[in-house]
């Protein structure tokens, strides 16, 4: 207390203390000032379709291969390449000299049987009536039946040999099995024919099939997600399909899955399946690669949240979450499909969780326990304010049309940033 009551010591003392007050002023006055703002998405669960998608193919819905039967050379090609046939036009014509001449010559021999056919037909009645009247042995009858089967016999082999000479008449015309498009051609005018040899192809494309693959794995997930409940699986009319072309854009028209095997590829772990689709335009052509979408089953109660707020790190994914005072802290989450731009969170999430959307790159720096400014946004907002042009300089950044941090509704110019596209 004497020391106080020197003047100097005293002077000290309370410049001392003024000094500490205002300095613990501008920092309590700074405070606010050090919250940054953020966009933050209150998660709430929904239904979600399930992404399925895997590369496919295409390919007709019906395929033949049109060979010829006999040898003989290629004498004319009547029809186009590629062009679209009808069943039973002809398509090519092979020169047939040797098999007409052996078929005229299998007709003069069915003449000649026939002629000695009815000879012993009639030697049989008459022989016969004789037997009867005894006036002839049962010898001589049997030598007339004999004599009568043997021609029979001969004239049923002219018959067959005719036939068949025919045929191969017959099959130097070859035509359309089915209707559909055809191919290019595999021998030129001119050439010789091998039985069997495949001359070209005809395709059905409309409709026209898609056929592709899932892994083992991904099918088990959803069939144990729909039998949990996570997942309801589609109605009776089963998996819609959608196909996205080799130029990126989405055929107009939804398909149906026709088939699935029973069966998984022991060399790939996959199981086979395919799609049709009306093809009426022609716009899908057999061998073309697209992506097939699989559609029909939905995830129940599921979380979405863009998917530039999730992190990657040693522990996997994560994200900002807030917590009651407006603080914030990492979570780490489990994600399943991509939907657009936002990502399914199966774990680490529920509803009512606060979740940061932007600057996730600054919150690390920034000193323990810190505040921020959260600016409440939807899904929608926050994809509609990435897209928007960004202000003119010196202007103060646009945020979109959300709720503030206490549920009321915010200014435009709101001291909040626009969305930071961190990666």
């Amino acid at each position: 207390m004497k020391n106080l009551r020197n003047p100097i010591l005293w002077l000290s003392a309370m410049c001392l203390i003024g000094s500490l007050s205002a300095c613990g002023k501008k920092q309590e006055a700074a405070q606010p000032n050090m919250e940054m703002p953020v966009h933050a998405l209150e998660v709430q669960p929904q239904s979600v379709p399930v992404l399925l998608e895997t590369p496919g193919q295409t390919a007709g819905s019906s395929e033949v291969e049109v060979r010829s039967r006999v040898s003989g050379i290629l004498q004319k090609k009547n029809y186009t390449e590629g062009a679209y046939v009808n069943k039973g036009t002809v398509l090519f014509t092979l020169e047939t000299d040797s098999a007409q001449q052996a078929y005229k010559s299998a007709q003069a021999s069915v003449a000649s049987q026939k002629a000695l056919l009815e000879q012993a037909q009639t030697n049989l009645k008459r022989v016969s009536t004789l037997v009867a009247q005894n006036a002839l042995s049962r010898r001589d009858g049997d030598d007339a039946k004999a004599s009568y089967n043997t021609a029979k016999a001969a004239y049923d082999a002219a018959l067959a040999q005719a036939s068949n000479s025919k045929l191969s008449v017959d099959y130097g015309v070859i035509r359309a099995p089915i209707s559909g498009y055809t191919s290019s051609e595999t021998r030129s005018v001119g050439s010789l024919v091998s039985p069997q040899e495949i001359l070209t192809k005809i395709s059905v494309i409309n409709p026209i099939y898609v056929n592709f693959s899932f892994s083992d794995s991904d099918l088990a997930k959803l069939r144990n997600a729909s039998r949990s409940g996570e997942v309801t699986a589609p109605n009776a009319t089963g998996f819609q399909v959608a196909l996205t072309l080799p130029d990126g854009t989405e055929y107009p028209t939804l398909g149906h899955v026709n088939f699935t095997d029973k069966i998984i590829s022991a060399t790939t772990g996959t199981v086979r399946a395919r799609a049709v689709f009306d093809n009426p335009n022609m716009d899908l052509l057999p061998g073309s690669f697209v992506r097939v979408a699989l559609r029909g089953a939905m995830r129940n109660d599921a979380i979405l949240i863009p998917q530039r707020a999730v992190s990657s790190g040693i522990q996997g994914k994560s994200v900002w979450v807030l917590t009651a005072e407006n603080t914030y802290e990492p979570r780490v989450i489990t994600t399943a499909d991509n939907i657009g731009q936002s990502v399914v969170v199966t774990k680490g999430l529920q509803a009512g969780d606060r979740v940061i959307l932007d600057n996730l790159m600054k919150l690390p720096q920034l000193p323990p326990k810190s505040k921020v400014k959260p600016v409440m946004v939807t899904l929608d907002a926050f994809y509609k304010s990435l897209t928007e042009p960004a202000p003119a300089a010196g202007g103060a950044p646009a945020a979109p049309a959300v709720k503030g941090a206490e549920g009321a509704p915010a200014a435009a110019d709101a001291a909040a940033p626009t969305a930071a596209k961190e990666k």
